[in-house]
């Protein structure tokens, strides 16, 4: 009698066991398909990002570079880069200049060569991109990049406007470039992206000179 009543519980005992079991298993793939939703996103450090956005941009405006004496330097007038057999970096802008203008940098955890590169590139080219702002053929947009403007702005030469596009393509490659180190270097991820150039396009506005086309609220373009 007793074996007969053990023999009755087990089913029973089994069957408490494996609907205790379903759920606990569904738990348990929602938080491995979840993966890092229950991290924290990391937040986005805004007044160290305006801060370092303008030592980068008064950096590469208001920098003088002084031209070397060598003869085989020059400047391609059409494309703003430079050429010749000395090495540009070192001759007019060094990484210790760059850093002690910017000492933001090492508080975002952004010294590193991938982003002075990035910057001594724009300071580079900045005299290019100056002569074309005041030609209306480029301008800032809302998105913290430079963007070429219409005939309209530019007027109808060609091989002005093919220079404008060429120089606006590698500006925006070293600026996309300090987005992703400052992203990278703090541990944000994608979502931060947007407000990491909101904040960089207002640090733009502050220190772009006068005539500069810049982009407004609503769309429309207008000069500084």
């Amino acid at each position: 009698m007793a074996l007969w009543k053990e023999r009755i519980k087990m089913p029973r005992t089994r069957t408490h066991v494996k609907f205790f079991l379903i759920p606990l298993s569904l738990t348990l793939l929602a938080a491995c398909a979840g993966g890092l939703s229950f991290r924290k996103q990391a937040d986005v450090p805004e007044e160290k990002i305006a801060l370092l956005a303008g030592q980068i941009e008064e950096v590469v405006v208001n920098t003088r570079l002084e031209q070397p004496s060598a003869l085989d330097y020059n400047v391609d007038k059409r494309t703003g880069e430079v050429v010749g057999e000395l090495e540009p970096m070192s001759v007019m802008i060094s990484t210790e200049e760059i850093k002690r203008k910017m000492p933001a940098l090492a508080d975002l955890n952004a010294d590193n060569e991938i982003m002075l590169s990035a910057v001594r590139a724009r300071v580079l080219r900045q005299p290019a991109i100056a002569e074309l702002k005041q030609k209306g053929c480029v301008g800032e947009n809302r998105e913290a990049l430079l963007e070429c403007l219409g005939a309209e702005w530019c007027g109808s030469d060609r091989d002005l406007k093919n220079r404008a596009a060429y120089i606006v393509l590698t500006e925006n490659r070293d600026r996309r470039t300090i987005f992703d180190q400052l992203i990278e270097a703090n541990g944000l991820g994608s979502h931060a992206l947007g407000r990491v150039r909101e904040i960089y396009a207002q640090q733009i506005y502050k220190k772009a000179w006068a005539g500069t086309p810049l982009q407004l609220t609503d769309g429309t373009w207008t000069r500084k």
